[in-house]
């Protein structure tokens, strides 16, 4: 989805980062500046910090806004601060507000969390997919283009893997 206010968008990255460390990383590798704790030395993301607490690394996110419908979903708290939440600072500030319970500006709220869902899972699929590419290739690399046909296969014990 195309930002409304490009140069807010890069001021609010920009105070992100600068809150969080220019190059702050996290002992788990997580480095967005919206995951971030703002001057935690060493770095730390929120996810690692609830961990850290003995509470679960996750947060309720309202995909449609809090005050356009009640619906919640579980997703990890660092995705919920760095991409969510971060997609919806780019929304009307009237749709994702919405004080009067317009029907319209809901229904708006609706289509533009579930486009920032999609986004969200897809741009996971993606990854997944260029995960599984270099693993082809690791795989190719070692045991030959046709990897799956030679490597030895582990007997489960069940009785389907049995000679009929």
């Amino acid at each position: 989805m195309r930002e409304r206010d490009s140069a807010a968008a890069w001021r609010r990255r920009t105070r992100a980062q600068r809150r969080a460390g220019v190059g702050a990383v996290c002992a788990c590798g997580e480095r967005r500046p919206f995951a971030m704790i703002s001057g935690r030395v060493p770095p730390s993301c929120y996810a690692c910090d609830r961990v850290a607490r003995g509470r679960p690394p996750w947060d309720d996110d309202h995909p449609f806004g809090q005050n356009n419908a009640e619906l919640t979903i579980r997703v990890p708290v660092n995705d919920h601060r760095a991409v969510l939440s971060v997609a919806q600072y780019g929304w009307p500030p009237e749709t994702l507000q919405n004080p009067d319970g317009d029907p319209f500006l809901a229904s708006a709220a609706r289509f533009r969390g579930l486009y920032n869902l999609f986004a969200y899972v897809l741009g996971d699929c993606l990854k997944e997919a260029e995960r599984l590419e270099q693993l082809s290739a690791r795989m190719r690399r070692k045991y030959g283009a046709q990897w799956w046909c030679e490597a030895p296969r582990e007997k489960s014990g069940r009785k389907t893997d049995r000679k009929r």
